[in-house]
């Protein structure tokens, strides 16, 4: 990730593009590979008299050990595969999420919470989804005192409103399982292309501030 922007970085992509660039050496090895396998007693007694054993049973270490490795990585997209399939795990009861990546500062989390006060204590609310990036925002515990004073401003009667902080790693290939894991996400703030970038990344659907406070009877964004 650079600057918060998803892009291919390693793993995944890396494994793919290992086994695309292989595949004519490997498909050599294996024939190296057939070719041994079809040698009898008579066949390893004339390369050894012709001195030319010594090289072909280097040619099927090296064959192996390439083999192995593009296995191993096969396998390793394999799981990776079946991983990406799933949403991302969001500990939530509500039956729907909203992801939005706030700016961590004060007046615009009471901004924010204020415009979606009356849809975050309607009945059958969702669950308010917060991205909290260690390298790009604020400090945790300096953004969960924020919130929590934002919350306080806006909440003073301590409603229950489930708001959830998701703080861990996610990585640029894991994305779209976040989006997957959650109903609408908020677009970012006019002009923050860093923000908008990663909430298009994850695939979600993109609303307005003003389509996501409507009241819940004017609203089908939910």
């Amino acid at each position: 990730m650079r600057n918060g922007v998803p892009d291919n970085g390693p793993g995944l992509a890396a494994d793919r593009e290992y086994i695309e660039g292989r595949l004519a050496t490997v498909a050599s090895w294996e024939r190296v590979v057939r070719k041994l396998g079809d040698l009898d007693l008579a066949d390893l007694e004339a390369l050894e008299a012709k001195g030319t054993i010594e090289a072909l049973a280097t040619q099927v270490a090296d064959a192996l050990v390439e083999l192995a490795e593009l296995y191993t990585r096969e396998e390793r997209i394999e799981r990776a595969e079946r991983r990406l399939a799933e949403p991302w795990p969001i500990a939530s009861v509500a039956s729907s999420r909203v992801l939005v990546w706030p700016e961590w500062k004060l007046e615009p989390l009471v901004e924010l919470l204020g415009a979606l006060r009356e849809t975050l204590v309607a009945g059958d609310a969702p669950a308010l989804c917060l991205r909290h990036d260690a390298e790009l925002d604020e400090p945790s515990e300096v953004a969960l005192a924020t919130l929590e004073a934002a919350y306080a401003r806006v909440f003073p009667a301590l409603e229950a409103v489930e708001v959830l902080l998701l703080a861990d790693p996610i990585a640029p290939e894991e994305l779209g399982r976040l989006g997957r894991a959650v109903d609408l996400a908020l677009e970012a703030r006019p002009g923050d292309a860093l923000r908008e970038a990663w909430l298009v990344a994850t695939g979600a659907k993109l609303v307005s501030l003003a389509e996501l406070s409507a009241k819940p009877s004017r609203s089908s964004a939910l």
